[in-house]
């Protein structure tokens, strides 16, 4: 009996013992989950503030356009296109808003050369968030604060005065 018990013990020993190994080798090779996603994100930040650079303009002109028009939201089809998300369903932005929004929206809207792609635009009582993309449930983009300091739902990096990269890792880490 008592041999029987040492050999299960110790088994059970050398299990745990190989997957803190397992475990320790993932973490110092930087391949874990978490490593993973935090250096994926950083890639995808480098990415906007790139985009940012790349199209600042208008960036600056539809975000000085829409500042008021809080709760708007609007998404991009594939080509670019914009929507307005009202809730329920989504509406050419050409129905919606004026000519002059229209193109400041094209503007920022689809790819950039470098490989930023504006989704998204949001209008909240803070901020216009400029959706880059998301990476699992985590989200990154480019944030115009209206006050600096009043966006709290995001960890931001500061590009310019009211200008930041906005993001939010993925909280299943």
């Amino acid at each position: 009996m008592k041999t029987t018990t040492k050999a299960v013990l110790t088994v059970l020993v050398v299990i745990a013992a190989g997957l803190l190994f397992w475990r320790g080798v993932h973490v110092a090779m930087g391949t874990d989950r978490k490593t993973v996603a935090y250096e994926t994100m950083q890639d995808l930040m480098i990415e906007a503030k790139n985009g940012f650079m790349d199209n600042f303009d208008a960036l600056q002109d539809c975000a000085y356009l829409l500042y008021d028009d809080v709760g708007l939201s609007v998404v991009a089809a594939r080509d670019g296109t914009p929507y307005v998300d009202n809730g329920t369903e989504r509406v050419p932005a050409a129905e919606v808003l004026s000519p002059e929004k229209l193109a400041a929206l094209e503007a920022v809207m689809g790819d950039y050369e470098s490989g930023t792609r504006v989704s998204s635009v949001e209008i909240t009582e803070d901020a216009v968030l400029f959706c880059c993309g998301y990476y699992a449930d985590g989200v990154y983009g480019i944030i115009y604060e209206k006050e600096l300091g009043n966006t709290t739902r995001y960890e931001t990096i500061e590009l310019t005065e009211n200008w930041r990269i906005y993001y939010r890792l993925p909280e299943t880490l």
